[in-house]
């Protein structure tokens, strides 16, 4: 499975792609295997793997995730950033106590950005619907990933002018998480895919084809 969630999978002229999805069957084909790769949400993408309907997904660990699927291991690293608009740069994460923050459904970027640390979380559907929040004024920061935020940017013709400069929060790793159902062979399989993958730099050369600055 692969998250539906811009530019980590969406569709495009009628056909899935982006990183993750290209990713997840690249990942396949290293391994001998023959992907079925569909597109879901991240809550769904847990429940799916928990009743046993799919095998696979590459995503950010959640405690969710994490207890119905075993982690093989990291695939590629992502910058965590918190971002403002212009003129309300946050240069710490105690800037943004007190405020709103948006981020998409079923995430949890940074343990800090929380109700616990006196921050406000408004749940989202995407980067786009986050970014506009803020544009609009309607929340205080967004987080998530540098990748994902920027080319969201680009791709929707946001006005760049409009956003302040990041707040780097971490260098979060985004892994293969399988289901616990899925055969041993088949693991052991993927796992060394996935090791060659990260070792020879297919993952990372794959995340530089869609944005050479892609961290």
């Amino acid at each position: 499975m692969s998250l539906a969630l811009s530019p980590y999978s969406y569709e495009q002229d009628g056909k899935l792609t982006g990183l993750v999805y290209d990713l997840g069957n690249a990942l396949a084909e290293e391994a001998g295997l023959t992907a079925q790769n569909r597109q879901v949400r991240v809550l769904r993408a847990v429940e799916e793997i928990a009743l046993g309907r799919a095998d696979m997904v590459l995503m950010l660990p959640t405690s969710a995730i994490e207890k119905v699927a075993d982690n093989l291991g990291p695939i590629l690293s992502l910058e965590t950033i918190a971002l403002g608009r212009r003129g309300a740069d946050y240069r710490s994460v105690e800037g943004l106590r007190g405020r709103t923050v948006a981020s998409v459904r079923g995430t949890r970027y940074d343990e800090r950005i929380s109700p616990e640390n006196g921050i406000t979380i408004y749940q989202t559907t995407n980067y786009l619907h986050s970014l506009k929040l803020l544009l609009g004024n309607r929340v205080d920061a967004v987080v998530g990933p540098r990748f994902g935020l920027m080319h969201t940017i680009r791709e929707n013709g946001l006005p760049p002018e409009r956003f302040g400069e990041p707040l780097v929060l971490n260098v979060t790793q985004a892994c293969v998480f399988l289901s616990k159902r899925v055969d041993p062979e088949v693991a052991r399989r993927l796992r060394a895919a996935m090791v060659r993958m990260v070792r020879e730099g297919k993952a990372e050369r794959l995340c530089f084809s869609y944005d050479p600055q892609y961290r």
